[in-house]
């Protein structure tokens, strides 16, 4: 199986609402199983399973509004759901340093 996890280093939150705005959204996001802090790091399991285009597209709206590194969505990329990384290619084939 592929690469089931997201990895997000925490940074500041703008507010409180603005945490519990983004920990409410992860909540609701289909494809995230469930999350696990340790560290200054958030990993955000994913289900088992292919992503659909809208996993994909809920993932990027996720992870522009919260600066999360989009190359991690490089190995979840298949045919059926590459059009919705479509306008993201750059930023997630971008080359990991």
């Amino acid at each position: 199986m592929k690469q089931n996890y997201i990895k997000y280093k925490k940074n500041s939150f703008y507010s409180i609402l603005d945490k519990t705005m983004f920990f409410t959204w992860i909540k609701n996001i289909n494809c995230i199983e469930n999350f696990e802090g340790i560290g200054d790091e958030l990993y955000l399991n994913l289900v088992q399973r292919q992503l659909s285009y809208n996993d994909i597209k809920d993932l990027i709206a996720l992870m522009y509004r919260y600066k999360i590194k989009m190359y991690q969505l490089q190995p979840l990329i298949t045919e059926e759901n590459k059009l919705a990384a479509a306008p993201w290619k750059k930023q997630i084939y971008k080359s990991i340093l």
